[in-house]
């Protein structure tokens, strides 16, 4: 998991998968954008195969607060084949804007 920031633009990658005991990691992360004096949060998805209903949640619930505290932006701007069938079949694009590659 990598976190970088370009002006008022954070970007998080995540690889491989992202399981429940990457949660406080995922967290500590989120914090950091939430801190920082970012106004969008871009996250990569592109090598992530795997992801958990907690990884979901997560991301959801920081999205919300985000929106409310900075009313900062949210966009899934890369992802793997798996999770974008995923997120469709869960209609997470209603609540998250899903870039396709």
């Amino acid at each position: 998991m990598e976190l970088t920031f370009q002006e008022q633009i954070a970007r998080l990658t995540i690889s491989k998968i992202l399981t429940p005991d990457d949660i406080p990691d995922l967290q500590e992360q989120l914090d950091k954008v939430l801190k920082n004096k970012s106004q969008k949060l871009e996250i990569d998805l592109e090598d992530c195969h795997i992801i958990t209903s907690l990884g979901i949640g997560k991301i959801i619930s920081f999205t919300k607060d985000f929106k409310t505290k900075k009313k900062g932006e949210v966009e899934i701007i890369k992802c793997s084949e798996s999770i974008l069938k995923l997120f469709h079949s869960i209609k997470l694009e209603t609540l998250i804007p899903i870039t396709e590659n």
